[in-house]
């Protein structure tokens, strides 16, 4: 997994900001995933959406996320793969509350699809993936999400 000096401010639980460090897809000339991406602690659903007016949209947070992880995907040349894929995640949470690892799954997969009218993603539509694996991990200071992509045979 090759490491790729892009940093990225975080908010803490203190209201500060710090700096990480983003690891970065590497692709191969065929198109293949060949290593994981590290991101910062996706939106959870429940704060993914807002109603405005009687409308619900994406909210400030979850389109902020989706453009980071967008300029990420488009600094680093990580084109769309139009195949059958295999997604696993591994989940650091920032800290030991309790939490439901599926209401992250909406922001980070949305987040990693080619979105209308962009060319930006690592696949073209959620239905490209076969295979999704979550695993929680240790917790770590601002937590964060490991997601690592490979090209399903057959």
């Amino acid at each position: 997994m090759a490491i790729i000096g892009m940093d990225r401010l975080l908010k803490s639980g203190r209201g500060g900001t710090r700096r990480r460090a983003v690891k970065s897809l590497g692709q191969s000339s065929l198109g293949t995933i060949n290593a994981g991406i590290e991101m910062p602690w996706p939106p959870s659903l429940n704060t993914y959406y807002r109603t405005v007016h009687g409308r619900i949209l994406i909210s400030k947070e979850g389109r902020e996320y989706r453009q980071l992880v967008g300029r990420h995907l488009l600094a680093r040349g990580i084109k769309p793969l139009g195949c059958k894929l295999q997604v696993s995640i591994d989940a650091y949470p920032p800290d030991r509350r309790r939490r439901d690892l599926d209401n992250l799954l909406k922001c980070l997969l949305d987040s990693l699809c080619v979105k209308q009218g962009c060319r930006v993603g690592l696949y073209f539509d959620d239905s490209q993936i076969d295979r999704l694996t979550i695993t929680r991990c240790h917790p770590c200071d601002g937590g964060r999400v490991v997601v690592t992509v490979e090209v399903m045979n057959g």
